[in-house]
């Protein structure tokens, strides 16, 4: 017994939507893993990021304490020198 015209019609309209599911689900599946990489990425570059920051903000510390410094010498020397350098180097 052959089947109707309208029931292969059918099969191959449920096989091809059948495929689309498949398709949809691997692409469904993929975007998830591409989002789970993506976040993972994400979190690294930022763990990194602070990591520099950090380092970088010590690094600020250590040479403002370093100016400070030097500007306490210099200002030392300024107040130590006699005042007449300065007038002649000024004329």
């Amino acid at each position: 017994m052959e089947k109707s015209a309208y029931v292969k019609k059918l099969e191959n309209k449920i096989f091809l939507l059948e495929t689309q599911v498949k398709h949809l689900n691997n692409d469904l599946r993929l975007t998830r893993e591409e989002s789970e990489t993506a976040t993972t990425n994400y979190f690294e570059i930022y763990s990194k990021l602070e990591t520099k920051v950090a380092g970088r903000t010590r690094d600020v510390k250590k040479l403002q304490k370093l100016l400070e410094q030097k500007a306490r010498e210099l200002e030392l020397m300024l107040d130590s020198t006699p005042g007449m350098i300065f007038s002649r180097a000024c004329a």
